[in-house]
């Protein structure tokens, strides 16, 4: 009887912030803040069965009260970094379709952290050629499919004093849509405090549907711009920059993750950005849309 209390009683302090009234939590959800401690997360439902166990160098806990949003009824998963609540991950499955249960989530969420319109976190992977839907409120729905394995991806960002980002996929064996809801401060995006300002404009641009580039880098560009170390190494390497397109089709970019780390290739990446100009044409949707793209270093095909 406790454990449906703690429930009912998560379910009551999520609902209220669901009022349009309400502000939004930027430090978690419910009764989770980061940077509690492993104790403090277990005092929030001391009749739990909490369990811990080290993912990636981390303490993740488990086992705590669900969270109910958009039907679907969320298990918690809670990685602690250096003793300290760092990432809120909120895991469920639902039957519908991952189009709909996506945006039947995001529609609930919308009048707590406004739109789930920014730009894709580093480690977004789609899955094949991507389809963006929007909601009445401005939300965009990332959706992709394998064209060998027919996996389906759902993805949609919110960007502020915390990020929240929404994940869904189903295959054709497991038709189920398996759904993670991830809360997480600025800081563990890797974004700089210092390029806030065009991250801002960035996560408010829409995505560029259709993408085409009228001018591209050269070999010369590439071999210029590729870093001495990696070459020197025979290492490939590469990085994810999003940017918005400004004037006569150029663009203004920011690195959001690079591999390996240590070599130079965000940097390479972002210069080598500098030589590209998007084909407008007779489009007048182009100036002010977001792009999305990965920039690759490949010294030699059989380099590491």
């Amino acid at each position: 009887m406790r454990a449906a209390s703690v429930f009912f009683t998560i379910l009551l302090a999520f609902g209220a912030a669901l009022a349009q009234d309400a502000p939004p939590s930027e430090d978690g959800i419910g009764p989770y803040h980061f940077g509690m401690s492993a104790d403090q997360v277990r005092a929030t439902s001391p009749s739990s069965a909490w369990t811990t166990q080290q993912v990636d160098g981390q303490d993740l806990l488990t086992g705590g009260p669900r969270v109910a949003i958009g039907g679907a009824h969320f298990s918690t998963a809670l990685a602690m970094d250096q003793g300290a609540l760092a990432r809120i991950v909120l895991i469920a499955a639902a039957p519908s379709s991952c189009d709909e249960a996506i945006r039947g989530i995001v529609e609930e969420l919308e009048p707590v952290y406004g739109p789930f319109s920014a730009a894709p976190l580093p480690w977004e992977q789609g899955l094949g050629a991507l389809t963006i839907t929007r909601t009445e409120a401005g939300s965009e729905l990332r959706s992709s499919e394998s064209a060998q394995t027919h996996e389906h991806a759902v993805y949609g960002t919110r960007a502020g004093q915390m990020f929240v980002q929404i994940y869904g996929h189903s295959s054709p064996n497991d038709p189920a849509c398996h759904i993670s809801l991830t809360l997480l401060p600025p800081s563990a995006t890797g974004r700089a405090p210092e390029d806030s300002v065009l991250w801002a404009t960035i996560d408010r641009a829409q995505t560029l549907p259709n993408l085409t580039w009228r001018v591209h880098a050269t070999g010369d560009d590439i071999l210029h711009l590729y870093p001495a170390q990696a070459i020197q190494e025979g290492i490939n390497g590469g990085a994810t920059l999003d940017c918005v397109v400004i004037e006569d089709g150029a663009v203004r970019c920011l690195a959001s993750s690079e591999h390996p780390l240590g070599y130079g290739f965000a940097a390479a990446a972002l210069q080598l950005a500098t030589k590209y100009r998007v084909r407008i044409g007779a489009r007048t949707d182009v100036i002010g849309k977001r792009v999305h793209w990965k920039i690759n270093f490949a010294v030699t095909p059989g380099g590491h």
